[in-house]
């Protein structure tokens, strides 16, 4: 069966008004925070999101090559859209990662008829504004008129509401995905025993911006959120390493087994390549690696 089509009179689909977390939680998830569980066990709670991890992660599915290469530029283009976005709102790393997560699911689902720039702004700006109500305090949530908008892409708020429901209901409304940054402040723990050592501290911030750097890769995204936490936190650490050194400290990991040796590889040598160009982490955005708040989801 084909993907299903984008068109404009999809777009304008019957559904109205926003969304809000009762509509979350109706429709098949429930959020709990990690407070109310016992998660004294880090390899406990590290297999838990191991297991929550899907089989297909982010990235592109089988583009039509015939728009594969508009859609690469669309797809980057809304990228720079929601990174700039989350600067501007001082959003948090973990935010600005789960916009793009939806916006590459939504387009593995999702196929956009014709070469609709206009569409991939609005499914930009909707991807951003769902992961800020999912990551955000309320207080630093904006309203649909508050985010950025250039001519001739202006949209009313009416149509990015809309947007917003058809990016949800295409992602069956789950939203909750595990991320790199889950993941960094267990690897860095491991691969760094002391904690207090000045080398851990500022790993933590280089692991973050090397994430940051592969956001724009679509061959990076396609990998696991663990794959791309261990490659970013081995690469923060030492810049050296060959096969056979991540191969010592991979299977030193409890959790080892689970993270393929050749993907951690493959992505730590396309993330050195992604160093060589020294992009820089945007001042306003949360550096979050040791602070995520721990949350898992049920799917009932």
């Amino acid at each position: 069966m084909g993907n299903p089509t984008l068109s404009p009179s999809t777009l304008f689909c019957s559904e109205s008004g926003g969304w809000s977390f009762n509509d979350y939680q109706r429709n098949g998830s429930t959020l709990i925070p990690a407070e109310e569980e016992d998660h004294d066990d880090d390899d406990g709670y590290i297999r838990m999101l191991l297991d929550r991890e899907t089989a297909i992660n982010g990235g592109f599915q089988k583009l039509e090559p015939s728009q594969e290469k508009w859609i690469q530029e669309a797809r980057s283009n809304a990228i720079h859209y929601i990174i700039k976005t989350g600067a501007v709102f001082g959003f948090g790393m973990q935010t600005v990662y789960l916009s793009i997560t939806y916006l590459d699911r939504f387009l593995s689902r999702r196929t956009i008829v014709g070469e609709k720039w206009w569409a991939m702004k609005v499914v930009g700006i909707a991807c951003v504004s769902i992961a800020a109500k999912m990551e955000e305090s309320n207080n630093k949530i904006p309203s649909l008129t508050e985010y950025p908008m250039e001519e001739p892409f202006i949209f009313q708020s009416s149509l990015i509401q809309r947007m917003e429901l058809l990016v949800l209901n295409t992602l069956d409304w789950k939203l909750h995905f595990t991320t790199p940054f889950d993941f960094t402040p267990y690897f860095l723990s491991y691969f760094t025993p002391n904690p207090s050592h000045p080398k851990m501290i500022c790993s933590t911030t280089t692991a973050d911006i090397i994430i940051f750097n592969a956001l724009t890769d679509a061959k990076l995204m396609r990998h696991r959120a663990s794959v791309l936490a261990a490659a970013a936190t081995l690469l923060a650490l030492d810049g050296l390493l060959v096969k056979e050194d991540l191969e010592v400290k991979i299977n030193a990991l409890p959790s080892g087994g689970c993270l393929n040796i050749d993907d951690v590889l493959w992505c730590y040598k396309q993330m050195k390549g992604l160093e060589m160009e020294k992009k820089e982490l945007p001042k306003s955005l949360g550096l979050v690696g040791s602070k995520r708040k721990r949350t898992h989801v049920i799917e009932l």
